[in-house]
């Protein structure tokens, strides 16, 4: 399991307990992390260290660190180029971890806006997305949320396995989480321990989910400082994004800030 971190998150003791889970792990740091240099790998990565505020609080975190920023291109207009991204993982080997495939999932963080959206919105409809008054009982209904997230995720990726259909074939995104909601909710009752009348079920969940899918929906980019009024639509381009390393030499590996 690859777990992905913003900006903000990373610290020597969240680092050293998310490690233990056995986790690999992706943070992104500021440019007020100082990370200095002790060894810089071939791909023109290297590994810092990543030093406790205490004794007690363990030894030093040996890190890789990668950084890059990312080239952006629309039709009919100039490139620009982002900040650096410099991100912090606990998978040092270049070979079985290139650095242009992690700072690709990076980009992939993103996808939590969907589990936001289906937790506020598609899985409570209009009742309070929490409505306990205690942090056990918090903690509870927001994993019970996941539970159902997750099990919707798997029929439905069950449903596309077992679409048969000779077209374009069908992605995750393009399920509707609501429409699986509703769909597991009118089917759920056909789902006892009878293997046939299970199979029937699915059979009707697959139908009801794949009646309704979702358009694909093209990469495409606008200005991020400008907020559209209420009411107005932001043209919109296919942009071509091209990631771009910042390797180091073991010459130029000096101390610096990330």
């Amino acid at each position: 399991m690859l777990v992905l971190f913003d900006r903000g998150f990373c610290s020597h003791l969240l680092f050293r307990d998310a490690v233990t889970t056995g986790a690999d792990l992706i943070f992104r740091v500021s440019s007020s992390f100082a990370l200095s240099p002790v060894t810089v790998l071939e791909d023109g990565t290297y590994l810092a260290e990543l030093k406790p505020r205490r004794k007690a609080d363990g030894p030093p975190i040996t890190v890789r660190v990668i950084e890059y920023s990312v080239a952006s291109r629309a039709l009919g207009k100039p490139s620009t180029t982002s900040e650096l991204f410099c991100l912090v993982t606990n998978l040092t080997d270049p070979a079985s971890a290139p650095a242009l495939e992690l700072a690709a999932l990076y980009a992939r963080r993103w996808k939590i806006e969907v589990l936001y959206k289906a937790v506020k919105i598609d899985l409570n409809g209009a009742r309070p997305v929490l409505r306990s008054g205690h942090a056990d009982t918090v903690l509870a209904e927001i994993w019970s949320l996941l539970a159902v997230f997750q099990i919707l995720l798997r029929l439905s990726g069950a449903a596309i396995s077992a679409h048969t259909d000779d077209g374009q074939p069908i992605s995750l995104d393009q399920i509707s989480i609501k429409n699986a909601r509703g769909a597991l909710r009118r089917t759920i009752g056909q789902a006892t321990a009878h293997v046939t009348e299970m199979t029937h079920a699915m059979a009707a969940f697959t139908r009801d989910v794949l009646s309704a899918l979702t358009p694909r929906r093209p990469r495409r980019t606008t200005d991020r400082k400008r907020k559209a009024h209420q009411g107005d639509l932001l043209k919109t381009f296919r942009v071509i994004c091209t990631i771009i390393p910042h390797p180091m030499t073991p010459r130029t590996a000096q101390p610096q800030a990330a």
